[in-house]
């Protein structure tokens, strides 16, 4: 009988950011998409809340490309690579 894995053992991890303006302000419904950096097949998508905050969670462990944009433009604003390990939360923000 095995024994259940601890949060350290997870082989998921989660992911938060804030996105603000340059002035601090949160910026809400922001597009955020997590996306591999070894293939652009596995992907996650979150829109910042009010507050300016997205969340990410029971994220495979891996190299990713954070995505930052406003939803009515085809491009992204903003790209931050980000490494996520079995059981880490980690905290990225962005202006």
């Amino acid at each position: 009988p095995g024994s259940m894995p601890s949060p350290a053992q997870r082989p998921t991890a989660t992911l938060t950011g804030t996105v603000t303006d340059f002035i601090w302000t949160p910026q809400k419904q922001i597009k955020a998409q997590l996306e591999s950096a070894k293939t652009k097949d596995l992907r996650f998508a979150a829109e910042t809340d009010t507050t300016g905050r997205f969340r990410f969670f029971d994220i495979p462990a891996g190299d990713y490309r954070l995505l930052l944009g406003i939803p009515i433009s085809k491009t992204w604003d903003q790209e931050i690579g980000v490494r996520l390990s079995s059981g880490q939360e980690a905290h990225r923000s962005a202006a």
